[in-house]
């Protein structure tokens, strides 16, 4: 017969007391324990070791979530927004244990504001600081052991243009060209969501005619002035975050001359009894200003003029003589006007 018996513990168990002849144990389960099998066999005072009998400890983790539900309806969460997310977790089957409670894991630039009881329900509010991650959530056993976790990806930034095509088929352009510049985009990773809108940014001397309703087609117009540059796009979300840009270089070759624009002034009546009409004729788009003044160059009066604008004046001025000054980027007229 067995004087005492010998014991086989599964990893990460520990015998912490024993009767006399062992035909009693105390286990302490530590942190290691993942189940397996506990066994115990007699053994008589020869040493001889009969056969064991064996008993499978089972160690039941709660099941895998099977999906993370937001308020909103997706995942693409702005800084700033307050959501709600819940967790949903299957029936637990014959070799799992029910969870308790559930652990979250949120991204960085995040605070969890309130909970339900066994958190199966979260609020979590983004903060500046927040640029995108991932949120995943497992469910917890009355043991305090995790199961798997389920994780779903927060997008956040749009993807990178791979480039921008041009209507005329290259990238050189001229003074009074105007073409089209399309932004070509990738389809969203994983961890990116697409734009709702394109920012472009174009060179000095150019202004954007035209857009399609996202500005991913836009259409530019080459002013006086223009000798190259760089015209770039980016993707902006609805949350108004800008992603990375797309460069690309434009170059001014092989143009003609800017023709000398003149610029023609005319006022009449001169002289007058009551006031002046000031006409403007001349082939650029940009600004002119006038100067009214007296014969010692003292300003009565300053105006800024669109081109083949029709200006009045006068009508408050004394009798006199007077010089009206045009002045037109370099090109500068001076005319002698007289009101009686």
């Amino acid at each position: 017969s067995p004087v005492r018996f010998r014991w086989t513990k599964p990893a990460g168990a520990t015998v912490t007391q024993s009767n006399a002849d062992s035909s009693s144990i105390q286990i302490r389960y530590d942190a290691g324990f993942s189940g397996g099998i506990l066994s115990v066999a007699g053994v008589t005072s020869c040493g001889i070791a009969g056969s064991a009998y064996s008993s499978n400890l089972l160690y039941y983790l709660p099941p895998t979530p099977t999906a993370i539900s937001a308020r909103t309806g997706n995942f693409n969460p702005c800084v700033g927004d307050t959501i709600t997310y819940r967790v949903t977790s299957p029936a637990p089957s014959s070799t799992q244990s029910t969870p308790v409670r559930f652990r979250w894991t949120k991204p960085a630039g995040t605070t969890i504001l309130a909970t339900n009881a066994d958190s199966s329900s979260i609020q979590i509010q983004y903060e500046a600081a927040f640029n995108g991650g991932t949120l995943s959530v497992a469910g917890v056993n009355s043991c305090g052991v995790t199961g798997s976790a389920y994780t779903t990806t927060l997008f956040y930034l749009t993807p990178t243009p791979v480039s921008i095509t041009s209507r005329s088929g290259g990238y050189n352009a001229c003074v009074d060209d105007t073409i089209s510049y399309t932004v070509v985009v990738p389809t969203p990773t994983g961890s990116e969501r697409a734009a709702s809108v394109y920012r472009w940014t174009t060179p000095a001397n150019t202004v954007i005619n035209n857009a399609t309703s996202d500005s991913s087609r836009i259409q530019v117009k080459f002013l006086d002035g223009y000798a190259g540059g760089n015209i770039s796009v980016a993707g902006q979300t609805a949350c108004g975050i800008i992603g990375s840009e797309k460069v690309q270089s434009l170059t001014s070759s092989g143009c003609p001359s800017e023709p000398t624009v003149p610029l023609t002034i005319t006022i009449r009546p001169n002289p007058t009894t009551t006031s002046f009409h000031l006409y403007t004729d001349t082939g650029s788009v940009q600004p002119i200003e006038v100067r009214v003044m007296d014969i010692l160059g003292r300003v009565y009066k300053r105006m800024t003029v669109i081109p083949g604008q029709m200006v009045e004046f006068g009508q408050d001025l004394p009798s006199g003589t007077y010089l009206v000054q045009t002045i037109q980027g370099d090109k500068t007229k001076t005319m002698k006007v007289v009101k009686y």
